[in-house]
């Protein structure tokens, strides 16, 4: 059985998209390594290691979906569970396991949509989900943070592999750059004396989630 904070990582982010009709993550879960390995590319084995990852295939007009997430990970984060109670010592690694869940509803939620989707709107979604997943949470446990400071903690400590290929290299620095630009424009924009205006702010996010990777960049810039 899988852990339950899966479960409500996907409930999180449906709640704040108003997603419908999305299939439960679960059967879609793949926990074996061996096996995950069989599907990575030698790309993928050189420049990353193996914690999280979405594998996708087509055949026959038909899409195949894997997210791998690996047990120890999914062990952690159970063990110290951000739903009973967020913390420093647990955001990085509720980060990487939401970053799955959410490449998964994104890809799912568009195909059903028949959107077509790029590499680079997973990558920027996930960096938004993160942000405001984190945000949502911390409100909801009436936990104070630093939205600035938060900010800073995700965007502007991004490492990347030197020995990634320049074309992936490229896509999480214009993920990392967009949804950064992105973030702070929503903040700025709806923010007042009184604080967040969350009405307009998750209006917003509903809107730019819909839409496709030249839109989002057009809706940022």
């Amino acid at each position: 059985m899988l852990p339950t904070h899966l479960a409500s990582i996907q409930s999180h982010l449906e709640e704040i998209y108003q997603l419908q009709n999305v299939p439960s993550i679960e059967p879609f879960v793949l926990l074996d390594t061996r096996v995950a390995e069989v599907f990575r590319t030698s790309t993928d084995k050189a420049t990353s290691k193996l914690s999280e990852q979405l594998f996708i295939h087509n055949e026959s007009n038909e899409l195949l979906i894997s997210l791998y997430l690996d047990q120890e990970l999914l062990n952690r984060v159970e063990q110290a569970n951000p739903y009973d109670a967020i913390s420093q010592s647990n955001l990085a690694e509720y980060c990487t396991v939401l970053e799955g869940v959410s490449h998964f509803l994104y890809l799912v939620s568009h195909v059903q949509a028949r959107h077509s989707v790029r590499a680079i709107e997973l990558e920027l979604q996930a960096e938004v989900d993160k942000f405001f997943g984190i945000l949502t949470l911390c409100g909801i446990q009436a936990q104070s943070i630093e939205i600035f400071g938060l900010v800073r903690w995700l965007f502007s400590q991004i490492k990347i592999n030197k020995k990634m290929a320049p074309v992936l290299k490229r896509r999480y620095r214009l993920a990392n750059y967009y949804a950064y630009k992105y973030c702070t424009k929503l903040l700025q924009n709806n923010m007042d004396g009184s604080g967040l205006d969350r009405d307009k702010l998750f209006k917003d996010l509903r809107y730019f989630y819909r839409l496709n990777f030249p839109q989002k960049v057009a809706h940022i810039l």
